[in-house]
C-alpha cells in the first residue's frame, strides 16, 4: 500500500496464451475501485516461453518495484525486478542473483523500499548448497545494484519458507526466515529466524530465534511503521497438539532503547565478503562465540599469500575487516581464517 492509500496487488498463474506462468499486477484506488489495467512486468521475455511466479511487490507511493521467480535464462530460477515511477517502467528487468553458477537454483524473492527510494530484495538461493541460504541485495532508487549479493541466513539447516524483509525510514532492515534442522524429525526441527541489517548491509547481530527460546518454531513474517519491527511467528512453547501464534514489536539493535541484547554468536563462522565480485575494496566479516586469536589471510590462485587482514585477539561478536586490492591484480583469490581449530576458507573476484 502507498501512503496515499492507493495499493497494488500482484498476482502469478498459467497464461492460457502461452501455457507458461505469467505475473500480473493491478493498481486500486483508496476505494478498491481499478487504476487502468492490468500490466504485465516481463514484456521483454521472448516467446514467451518461460515461467514467472511467486511475485512480490512494494511501493513508496512515487517509487514501484515488482520481483518475481524466472526461469527465462537457464532450468532453473532467477531472481528477476522491474522498476516503476507513476509515468510508467524505469529501465527493463533486472537480474537480482548475480555472482553465482548458471542453474543455481533462486526461488521465493520478497522485496521492500523505503521512503527514500532505496530498496532491499531478499531470496532463497542454493549457490552454497543444496539445504540453500538466504541472499540479499541492496537497490537504489534507480533501480541500480548497490555492491553485490552478500549472505543473510548461517548455515543453520534447510531453508523451508519464503523470507521476509521490513526496512526502516533510515535504511536499517530485518530479514526473517524459516529452516529445517538436519537429523531432527517433525515439527521440532523447525525454527523462525531473523538477522537485522544496517544501511549498506553489515549485520547488526547474529542470527537469532524469533522467539528467544530455542523452541520448535516458523511460518514468520515481519513489517514496520518505519521506527520499529513487528514480528509473527508460530511456537510450540505451551507443547499443544497445534502450534500458536505469537508476536512481538522489536527496535532495531542499534537504536531502540526497547530492544533485547543481540545474541552472541554460537559458533564460529567466516562469512561471504560484501561486495563480491569487488573493485577495489571489500568487506570480510566473521563471528567469534568466544574471545579468541585469529588470523585472516588473502592467498592468490596459485596459493601465494597476498595480504593479512588479521592477526589479533577478539572479544566474542561478529567483526569486520576491510580488503584493499589497489594493488593486485584481477582474477580470484582465497581469503582464509584461522582461530584455535577453526579454519575456514572462502573466494573473492577482483574485477578492474
Amino acid at each position: 500500500m502507498a501512503p496515499s492509500g492507493d495499493f497494488f496487488m500482484t498476482m502469478d498463474g498459467l497464461s492460457f496464451d502461452t501455457n507458461f506462468n505469467a505475473v500480473l499486477i493491478q493498481q486500486f484506488d483508496t476505494e478498491g475501485n481499478f487504476v487502468g489495467d492490468f500490466f504485465n512486468p516481463h514484456t521483454t521475455d521472448p516467446g514467451p516461453n518461460s515461467n514467472h511466479q511467486f511475485s512480490d511487490f512494494a511501493t513508496n507511493g512515487s517509487t514501484h518495484v515488482v520481483i518475481w521467480q524466472d526461469d527465462r535464462q537457464d532450468a532453473n530460477w532467477d531472481i528477476t525486478a522491474q522498476f516503476y515511477n507513476n509515468s510508467g517502467a524505469t529501465g527493463g528487468n533486472i537480474k537480482v542473483n548475480n555472482g553465482d553458477a548458471v542453474g543455481t537454483i533462486n526461488i521465493w524473492p520478497s522485496i521492500v523500499i523505503n521512503p527514500s527510494g532505496n530498496s532491499v530484495a531478499v531470496w532463497a538461493d542454493a549457490r552454497t548448497g543444496a539445504d540453500g541460504e538466504i541472499f540479499g541485495q541492496l537497490l537504489n532508487a534507480n533501480g541500480q545494484a548497490v555492491g553485490g549479493n552478500f549472505q543473510i541466513s548461517a548455515g543453520h539447516g534447510e531453508i523451508m519458507d519464503r523470507p521476509e524483509v521490513a526496512m526502516l525510514d533510515d535504511g536499517n532492515f530485518m530479514v526473517v526466515w524459516s529452516d529445517s534442522m538436519q537429523g531432527v524429525s517433525g515439527t521440532a526441527a523447525f525454527r523462525a529466524r531473523g538477522r537485522q541489517f544496517s544501511t549498506n548491509a553489515t549485520p547488526l547481530s547474529d542470527v537469532f530465534i524469533l522467539p528467544n527460546q530455542d523452541i520448535a518454531s516458523g511460518v514468520s513474517n515481519i513489517a514496520t511503521d518505519g521506527s520499529s519491527y513487528y514480528l509473527t511467528w508460530r511456537d510450540d512453547r505451551r507443547n499443544e497438539t497445534y502450534l500458536n501464534m505469537f508476536a512481538k514489536k522489536m527496535g532495531s539493535f542499534v537504536t531502540s532503547v526497547a530492544t533485547p541484547d543481540p545474541i552472541l554468536p554460537s559458533r564460529f563462522e567466516l562469512y561471504n565478503a560484501y561486495p563480491n565480485p569487488f573493485n577495489p575494496s571489500t568487506t570480510i566479516q566473521f563471528a567469534l562465540p568466544k574471545r579468541a586469536k585469529v588470523t585472516i589471510k588473502v592467498y592468490d590462485i596459485l596459493g601465494r599469500q597476498v595480504a593479512t587482514l588479521v592477526d589479533d585477539t577478539y572479544q566474542a561478536g561478529v567483526h569486520q575487516v576491510s580488503l584493499d586490492a589497489r594493488d593486485l591484480a584481477s582474477g580470484l583469490y582465497i581469503y582464509r581464517i584461522r582461530s584455535g581449530d577453526f579454519t575456514a576458507s572462502r573466494t573473492l573476484i577482483l574485477l578492474k
